[in-house]
């Protein structure tokens, strides 16, 4: 196999992988606004691929107490997710995924905390704790690579006097990416390998061409 093919091989791996990594392949933003017109209802299992744990959504233009942190946290739409009844929420898949990051807002108390922790077959990887208020959402870049889970849990804080209490907070625009498997990750890897070879042969016989003429 000639080495200049080997090396592309592994370029075309590392661009692959970077790319991955930095979210720029298949990134999905979940809005919460296409499940339905339902309201305070669970995050349906299966929506974008994932399963959702605790996790309802609301229209924050609509909810009977307004204002909230759930009208000023909708960032897409009229629709946002919410922890029920202020417990820990959760999302997971049977196959691992990158979290990008989501829109999180307090919709009662400011200065309200939220551990968000990413899982690999059941052992912790990431985590990270943010303080969020109740009058704008906040887009935090958690970037948990590769977890087959994602849990919220909300406390703390002091109200706001919208007329709401509770650890409860509102959440928009999940964004992730999917983690190919192993076997189509390789198939991407050397058709990005053999596109840099091709172009790098086809530099070099234009070279030599140019060489060889007075």
């Amino acid at each position: 196999m000639p080495v200049c093919f080997i090396r592309c091989t592994l370029l075309g791996t590392l661009l692959y992988v970077s790319l991955v990594s930095a979210g720029q392949i298949s990134a999905e933003i979940l809005t919460f606004d296409d499940i339905g017109l339902l309201d305070h209802k669970p995050v349906p299992n299966g929506y974008g691929g994932l399963q959702w744990n605790n996790m309802y959504y609301i229209n924050g233009g609509t909810y009977y107490i307004r204002p909230s942190g759930y009208l000023y946290g909708t960032v897409s739409g009229n629709y946002t997710a919410l922890n029920w009844f202020a417990n820990p929420a959760e999302v997971f898949a049977a196959t691992p995924f990158n979290f990008k990051g989501a829109y999180l807002t307090a919709a009662w108390n400011d200065g309200l905390y939220i551990a968000v922790t990413g899982y690999r077959a059941g052992a912790l990887t990431h985590s990270q704790l943010v303080v969020v208020p109740t009058y704008m959402p906040t887009f935090f870049d958690f970037n948990f690579g590769g977890v087959d889970r994602v849990r919220f849990e909300a406390w703390g804080g002091v109200g706001h006097n919208y007329g709401g209490t509770g650890a409860y907070f509102a959440m928009d625009n999940f964004t992730f990416t999917a983690v190919p498997e192993p076997s189509t990750a390789a198939q991407i890897s050397s058709a990005v390998a053999a596109a840099i070879f091709v172009g790098y042969r086809r530099r070099a016989r234009s070279s030599t061409r140019a060489k060889g003429v007075i």
